[in-house]
């Protein structure tokens, strides 16, 4: 569980997982999302076995807090890579004809210049040179992306005939812009190559490791855990969205069945279940207003009983302890956790769970009433006294 949390962290540092990365390294990131999902999924399972000695050794090495806090990374990395790898397979055809296109232009441009038609820096006239690019402009451009197969191993051919070429000819390394269109060019067809590697059926592969199905009964045993690691870590809600989404995939299997059977029970089951997923996602995020108030309460704490106004005049000697900088570091905190979140909350966009679609931003409203009422009638409850 701890190897596949320090793999998943490597990626969901902002900005890191890019496209590039995507591509170069896809088979790792899949094995990393396999292996990530196959622990929860092997954790959650066993946690629910009947036999008394199993239950005892999985809850002595599983610690839950850290199952949650690892589905909660695992799910904000699903999320980046799914919605990267289907940009990637809605666009690849033009970004593999821009790579194509470019390739193009700029063996052409080395063939203009081998033929003595442009001066970069100095006169330099080969004709076979310049026969010989414009035979590799051509058949670049003769390119075609429906056979991958054949087309990526006459790509891997070209690029071996370029490094060999910047071997042979010094003119290539001597020439600072002749060497950086060959290694461009080099480059765009290692691009073209990978962007051939994604396919479509990598999203079908990417379906079937991230299968949440069998979750419906097990998270309910994390509610509380999910709501104490937002407790300590009011950061995490930013990662909520995440598994929210995933845990709205849960009823995909069973109500595609009850689709493929023709039932009519698809609207009512629906309608049940997504209810229940609203009341569970409801329950997670009731949390948050009552660490809220309750932030606000040791904040008034603060400043009511461990701060106190600095005179206008004060001596050197006194300063430092006038200050009071551990508790001003205290009223800082507490002031950065509410800030953490409410931001969390407000960035959380719009969820569908099945058919009914959730607006946190309205359950936060809603938490945040009912706290209010709450701490107001505990107060009025405290503070009037009737004899």
């Amino acid at each position: 569980m701890s190897n596949s949390a320090k793999r998943i962290k490597r990626y969901i540092v902002q900005g890191q997982l890019q496209e590039k990365e995507a591509l170069d390294n896809v088979k790792e990131l899949l094995a990393t999302l396999r292996d990530a999902n196959a622990t929860i999924r092997w954790v959650m399972l066993h946690e629910h076995a009947t036999h008394p000695g199993m239950l005892a050794v999985i809850r002595k090495i599983i610690e839950e807090d850290d199952l949650v806090k690892l589905l909660l990374k695992m799910s904000k990395f699903e999320h980046l890579l799914k919605e990267l790898l289907t940009s990637i397979v809605k666009k690849k055809g033009k970004m593999w004809e821009d790579d194509k296109e470019e390739s193009v232009h700029d063996m052409q441009e080395i063939a203009a210049f081998f033929a003595g038609e442009r001066d970069w820096g100095g006169e330099y006239e080969d004709q076979d040179l310049a026969e010989w690019f414009s035979t590799i402009a051509t058949a670049i451009d003769e390119f075609e992306y429906k056979n991958t197969t054949k087309v990526g191993r006459k790509i891997q051919k070209m690029i071996v005939a370029l490094e060999d070429l910047q071997l042979q000819h010094n003119i290539i390394d001597s020439n600072a812009l002749i060497q950086d269109k060959v290694s461009n060019t080099m480059n765009r067809l290692y691009h073209m190559i990978r962007i051939m590697g994604i396919k479509k059926q990598v999203l079908e592969e990417m379906s079937t490791l991230c299968d949440f199905s069998y979750a419906w009964v097990a998270m309910g045993r994390y509610l509380k855990n999910l709501q104490d690691v937002i407790s300590e870590n009011p950061q995490t809600v930013l990662m909520l969205k995440t598994v929210f989404l995933k845990m709205s995939t849960i009823m995909d299997k069973p109500l595609s069945s009850i689709m493929k059977a023709g039932s009519d029970d698809f609207e009512s089951v629906a309608k049940y279940y997504s209810g229940q997923l609203f009341e569970y996602v409801k329950n997670v995020l009731s949390v948050i207003p009552k660490n809220i108030f309750n932030e606000l309460d040791e904040i008034s704490g603060i400043m009511s009983n461990e701060l106190k106004e600095l005179e206008v005049k004060i001596s050197k000697q006194v300063l430092k302890d006038a200050l009071l900088l551990e508790s001003r570091y205290k009223l800082a905190k507490k002031t950065h956790d509410i800030t953490m979140l409410t931001e969390g909350m407000l960035k959380l966009d719009n969820v569908l769970m099945g058919v009914i679609e959730i607006e946190p931003k309205e359950i936060l409203v809603d938490g945040l009433r009912r706290e209010l009422c709450r701490t107001l009638s505990q107060i009025l409850h405290n503070g009037f006294i009737f004899k």
